[in-house]
């Protein structure tokens, strides 16, 4: 990853994952996670909540246009800002159709 000029920056705050960062200012990050990893599931579970809900995309789309603006030098409040955002999204996620069996066609493709 460092030849394509990325730079490592460990887990930054989620066990388990690898995080890389190109560009200054930052043009790309990149997230890499265990595919049988609980944050692995959480990412596939809210990337496809929003695909399924565009007001909620929507919102968060607004949340985070705000927090850049808000805390355009400060990385780690931005992350925080989204926090809430994200498990209110995952907790309606979980509970709302056949959660389990979504995530048995994610790391079982055509066993479902």
């Amino acid at each position: 990853m460092e030849q394509l000029g990325y730079s490592y920056k460990g887990e930054n705050g989620i066990p388990r994952r690898h995080y890389f960062v190109k560009g200054d200012p930052r043009t790309h990050h990149l997230h890499m996670l265990e595919a049988t990893s609980e944050e692995w599931k959480h990412h596939l579970l809210f990337r496809d909540y929003l695909r399924e809900n565009p007001e909620v995309m929507r919102a968060y789309l607004e949340l985070k246009q705000s927090l850049a603006a808000q805390f355009a030098a400060d990385r780690q409040a931005y992350q925080s800002g989204k926090d809430r955002f994200i498990q209110a999204v995952l907790l309606t996620a979980k509970t709302e159709g056949d959660y389990h069996h979504a995530l048995a066609q994610y790391l079982h493709p055509g066993s479902c």
